[in-house]
């Protein structure tokens, strides 16, 4: 047997789960809705014998709207902080473009160096000057050589002259600087899902455009052919009801979760 309108297979299921206004109606169990706070689905039962078990389960969740704080420094950003977040996030931060301030200077100095190796030579030198009409001296300097390119520094100055000329070949880098900024982020009401194994939990891709307050059917069914395919066999389904409102959601209760348990065989 099989949910009306999908490949997915089912145990034995109790004639009143076939809804008249909604195909899909069984598979969100509001069988009861109108007692207790949780619904179960009736008579969906199997006499078939299963090695492995899954749980495929869907819930709402709501997440406030609240300020958040964003951290970044050039191209690498520590993404939305929430306000007990920020002061931990931005000394991580500091140290983090410390090292990497340190680390970018050290690199420039080292190509500079290079580059000093191969283009310039500092020598010392002298020469004999008149001074006066009977009295000659030795002055030193220092000649700078650059590409071929001779300038006389005084002695002393030579490295210095080296250390500007490259530091105008091979600029040292920008430091980089920590830049907080802030932004609003609305309320956000939205579905969940996940599929459990006995391999572990995982996930679900959401669906890019949900309606809250309405149970999203054409997901659950999607996913369960996806079970299906993957020889799970539908053996039960629960749900849990809530009463949720807001301008979007009509002021109703319903479901605020379902759960579909699958067996296989292995």
């Amino acid at each position: 047997m099989f949910i009306p309108g999908t490949n997915v297979p089912i145990g034995a299921v109790h004639a009143q789960q076939a809804a008249e206004d909604d195909e899909a109606a069984f598979l969100v169990l509001l069988t009861d809705g109108d007692s207790g706070t949780s619904a179960h689905s009736k008579g969906l039962h199997s006499n078939m014998a299963f090695t492995e078990f899954a749980v495929l389960e869907f819930a709402r969740f709501k997440r406030s709207g609240r300020t958040v704080y964003r951290l970044a420094w050039n191209n690498q950003s520590l993404g939305p902080l929430e306000q007990s977040e920020l002061s931990d996030a931005r000394a991580r931060a500091t140290a983090e473009i410390k090292l990497l301030n340190e680390a970018s200077e050290a690199e420039a100095r080292r190509r500079q160096e290079e580059w000093l190796a191969r283009h310039v030579r500092v020598e010392m030198g002298s020469e004999v000057v008149q001074v006066g009409t009977f009295k000659k001296e030795q002055r030193h300097f220092e000649s700078v050589t650059v590409d071929g390119v001779t300038d006389r520094v005084g002695v002393g100055e030579g490295a210095a002259r080296a250390s500007k000329l490259a530091e105008r070949a091979i600029p040292l880098p920008e430091p980089h600087e920590l830049n907080q900024s802030s932004e609003f982020l609305p309320e956000v009401r939205s579905w969940q899902g996940s599929w459990t194994t006995s391999s572990g939990s995982r996930a679900l891709v959401v669906p890019d455009s949900l309606t809250w307050w309405t149970i999203p059917t054409a997901w659950v069914i999607a996913e369960l052919e996806a079970r299906a395919s993957e020889r799970w066999t539908l053996i039960d389904v629960s749900a849990d009801k809530g009463l949720y409102s807001g301008g979007d959601a009509r002021l109703e209760a319903g479901p605020v979760s379902l759960r579909y348990l699958f067996g296989r065989e292995s």
